[in-house]
Order: C-alpha cells, then sequence, then structure tokens
C-alpha cells in the first residue's frame, strides 16, 4: 500500500488514498459476539487477515496516518439513530488534523457500504452525516463535534480521490453467483452514476476450476452488483416472508438480466444490458438508452491474457489535447482469482484498475493486426506499474512494429505532476447537532449499557493503541481490550 503513495501528494491525498486503501481489502466481519472478539479484528494484525471490526479499522488508519506522519486521533465513542438519538452500539472512528482543520472519517461504514455496492466515501469528511451519528466519549480530546469538526466539499473529495487513483484505481471484491443452470458468474462495480445515470461493470464467467474467463464491461442503470449481495443475505433468512419480494428480484437479476444470452447480446451493444424494472409484482428487462447513448459509451477494446493465468480488459474511456496532441485514457482492469480466502468471506476476487494514458489508438491498432505477444508485453503488470509509479500512467506512444515506445516530455511532465490541496473554499462549516450530548455520555458511564465490555476499558485500550506504534504496546492493548470482554462474559453468567 506505502509503496503506491507518490511523495509529492498533499496530506490530504494521502489520507485520502489510504482510505481507499483500506475501505477496499479490508472486511468487516462484526456479526456475532464471537466475530467481535476475534484476536485479530482490532489489531493492525487486521492488514494480514484482511477482517476487522471499528476499532481495529480506526486502529490501523491512525497507525498508516502516523507513518505519514499526518495528525490523526483513534475515537470511541458510540453510534446513535440519527432520528430517536438513542444509543445502538460502542463505536470508534478517527479525526484527521490536516491543515489546522480537525476532519471526521469513519473508514468502519464506508467499507461496509462498498462491500455492499453502495455509495462510499459518505463519511470522509461530510460532516453534518458524520454528526447526526457519532458520539465521543467524555474523556476524548474534542467534544463539541458542531463547534470544532469542519467538512470538505464532495467535489474536492472527487477530484482527489480520481487524482490518487491513477496508481491503483480498484482492489474490489466481486460479487459471485450461481444460475438456475448451475453456471456461475462474477460481476464487480466498477463506476457508479455516470454522466447517464449509468453503473459500469466487470462481468466475467467462471470455469469448473474457479478461473475467470471471456471478461467483458457492462452497463446499466440497475445496482446489480447490490441485488445480488442482497440476495445472499436475505438467502440465509429463509422464514422470513417479507424477504420473498427481493428473493424474487435478485433471481430475476441473477437468471434473466445477467442470463448468458443477454451478456450475449451486451457484447453487440457496447456492453449495454438493459435495466432491471419491477411493477406490480412482475420483473422485466427495458432498454433506457438511445442508439447515439449506446453509441457512446466507453468501448472495451480487448481482453489480454497475463502469462501468469489471469485475465485483463482494455478499456477506451476518453479522449483529451494536450496543446495540439490526441491523448487517449484507457482502462486496465486485471482479474486476479488467486487471492487468500477470507474465513468469513469464501469465494471472492479481485479486479484491479490502472488508468493509463496514450498517443496510440489501441482500437486501430488491434484492427490492423498485432500479435497477442506483443500485447501481453506492453500491459505486462510489472509495465503498468512501473508506468504509474514514474510517469503517472503514461505510457507514450506504441509503435505497433517494432514494440518500442516514446513519450512526450511535456506530456510526461504534465501527467506526473498531480498535486492537490484544499483551500478555506473547499472546508465545510459544521450545521448544528440536535442530539443531547451528555445525556448520551452519562449512560456510558453506566457499566455494560451496550452489553459489550466495560466502556471505561475499551475507550482506554483504544488510547493505548491509538498511542503507540510498536508490536508490544498494540498487543498489550489488544490484551487490555480482551480482559474487559472475558471479565464481561463471567460477570454476565454470574447475573444470569
Amino acid at each position: 500500500m506505502r509503496s503506491g503513495i507518490n511523495k509529492e501528494w498533499s496530506e490530504i491525498q494521502k489520507a485520502i488514498y489510504i482510505y481507499d486503501q483500506l475501505k477496499r481489502k479490508v472486511i468487516y466481519t462484526l456479526g456475532g459476539e464471537e466475530k467481535y472478539t476475534n484476536e485479530d479484528s482490532r489489531t493492525l494484525r487486521g492488514l494480514i487477515s484482511g477482517e476487522n471490526v471499528c476499532a481495529g479499522y480506526a486502529v490501523i488508519y491512525k497507525e498508516m496516518m502516523d507513518r505519514q506522519n499526518i495528525e490523526c486521533d483513534c475515537v470511541s465513542g458510540v453510534a446513535i439513530d440519527s432520528k430517536t438519538q438513542e444509543i445502538e452500539a460502542g463505536h470508534a472512528w478517527n479525526i484527521l488534523k490536516i491543515n489546522g482543520v480537525n476532519i471526521p472519517v469513519d473508514l468502519t461504514w464506508d467499507s461496509c457500504r462498498y462491500r455492499y455496492a453502495t455509495s462510499a466515501e459518505v463519511y470522509f469528511g461530510n460532516v453534518d452525516k458524520f454528526n447526526e451519528a457519532h458520539v465521543p466519549r467524555d474523556k476524548e480530546r474534542i467534544q463539541d463535534y458542531a463547534k470544532d469538526l469542519v467538512g470538505l466539499d464532495p467535489e474536492f473529495v472527487k477530484i482527489t480521490q480520481r487524482s490518487v487513483r491513477r496508481v491503483q484505481e480498484y482492489d474490489n471484491r466481486c460479487s459471485r453467483a450461481t444460475r438456475a443452470d448451475g453456471s456461475k458468474f462474477i460481476i464487480s462495480l466498477l463506476r457508479q452514476n455516470n454522466k447517464n445515470g449509468l453503473n459500469e461493470y466487470l462481468y466475467a464467467d467462471i470455469d469448473e476450476n474457479g478461473y475467470p474467463k471471456n471478461p467483458t464491461t457492462l452497463f446499466s442503470k440497475s445496482n446489480i452488483a447490490s441485488l445480488i449481495e442482497q440476495y445472499k443475505r436475505c438467502d440465509r433468512e429463509k422464514e422470513a416472508k417479507h424477504f420473498e419480494s427481493l428473493r424474487k428480484s435478485s433471481r430475476f437479476v441473477i437468471n434473466e438480466l445477467l442470463s448468458k444470452e443477454n451478456i450475449e447480446n451486451a457484447r453487440k451493444n457496447n456492453g449495454y444490458i438493459g435495466e432491471y424494472k419491477k411493477e406490480n409484482g412482475k420483473c422485466e428487462i427495458v432498454q433506457s438508452l438511445s442508439e447515439n447513448e449506446i453509441k457512446h459509451l466507453p468501448r472495451m477494446i480487448t481482453t489480454i491474457k497475463r502469462n501468469n493465468g489471469t485475465m485483463a480488459v482494455l478499456s477506451r474511456h476518453s479522449i483529451s489535447h494536450i496543446g495540439s496532441t490526441k491523448l487517449y485514457g484507457y482502462a486496465l482492469y486485471d482479474i486476479d482469482s488467486h487471492i487468500y480466502r477470507s474465513s468469513t468471506q469464501k469465494d471472492y476476487y479481485v479486479v484491479n484498475s490502472n488508468r493509463l494514458y496514450s498517443e496510440s489508438n489501441f482500437e486501430k491498432i488491434i484492427a490492423n493486426g498485432i500479435s497477442e505477444n506483443r500485447m501481453t508485453v506492453w500491459f505486462s503488470p510489472e509495465r503498468v506499474q512501473k508506468m504509474q509509479q514514474e510517469h503517472g500512467g503514461y505510457i507514450g506512444c506504441m509503435d505497433p512494429n517494432t514494440g518500442v515506445s516514446t513519450r512526450d516530455e511535456k506530456i510526461d511532465r504534465i501527467l506526473k505532476s498531480n498535486t492537490i490541496d484544499f483551500t478555506q473554499n473547499d472546508v465545510v462549516k459544521a450545521g448544528p447537532i440536535n442530539y443531547d450530548r451528555k445525556r448520551i455520555q452519562n449512560k456510558l458511564k453506566r457499566p455494560n449499557e451496550l452489553g459489550l465490555s466495560n466502556p471505561q476499558d475499551v475507550s482506554e485500550a483504544l488510547k493505548s493503541i491509538a498511542s503507540k506504534v510498536s508490536w508490544s504496546e498494540v498487543m498489550r492493548a489488544k490484551e487490555i481490550i480482551d480482559n474487559s470482554i472475558n471479565k464481561t462474559e463471567e460477570k454476565n453468567k454470574v447475573e444470569r
């Protein structure tokens, strides 16, 4: 992760890049008391296991900020219902201090939203949304969130995300599904709600050995990945009748919208697969784009087979000009099935995306005939990584006859120089807070209010972890948390 950080980036770029990477790579595992007490789930070892709860997310983010010399608090408190103002659960989050202002972030909640294909970065610098549901414990450094916290303009956050995602845009868990005929596939949300209101997906069939094949990009206004993930959740609740409607919708998406026949039609239709619509209990596929809109969708150019057996998709996304030079913008999506398998997330694949730039029109180069081996060499993982790190994704102009690339010094300089920082105009002041902070904090002084552990012990443990970077101190902090939970469990048994 650290190798992907550009040393010329501003502090906010580094903070957003690391936040984005952790959001994609670490899985929230709280699904009961047994998982909550997993020894990896609230320490830095979650970076290795890929699993964490809120305390672990906050500790890891604090550690990564410390390594970049960015001031960051690890905060313990509670999440409340924004409508009833009642306590829902113990929680942990972070507060960044950059350019003299305090910016709240909740990596746990954004990671969960990302897993279920809903909009992400809702809790990075969205101060009013954040303040609706977060209450700190009374010993935390910052208490008055309406006065002392600020947000960032959402447009600035999006621009900053784009600037850092050149290095590695995605490390995304794909949704895996099985049709009624037994055939399997994966589908991954790549981009959500572009200018046409479309979601962009990467789709691939899964063969009998579990390897992805025949990848392609798809477009739809329906949130396909979310429906599939919801189907998996509600399928575990088969006795709940109110889930039957959702199961019906999800099965329709898997077996009809994503049928083999409809996928093949989409390949011929620039990737447009249509939308799912449900009216009066009946599901159907509708087409909402005109022929002209379909014609101007980002074009998938070709698939590239790697030497290591993985597959990649090259897609053209933009055409721009630097001076008089036409520059093509490409996305290279890699599908990798050779990754570790989490104990809580058995079936998932990784999609990596790299944004690349070239004066070469690869669509024409491929149409004129070029060897598969030359494309494999040009877009090898090692070469792409080097172009990202040293040239901002600029791969130069390719000569299809010799395989040699040449780079324009002016374009190279512009694409490498991508430092972005926020000004006072990008800062958003917090609105008034509706909850009674003192009333909620007084509740927390009563042990076992949340039914998890002694609040004071958890608070002290979080502070211990946040203030230390050595492994011995981290493990000592972990012991404090585990001991407090064990004591609570013993006390509850005696009371029962």
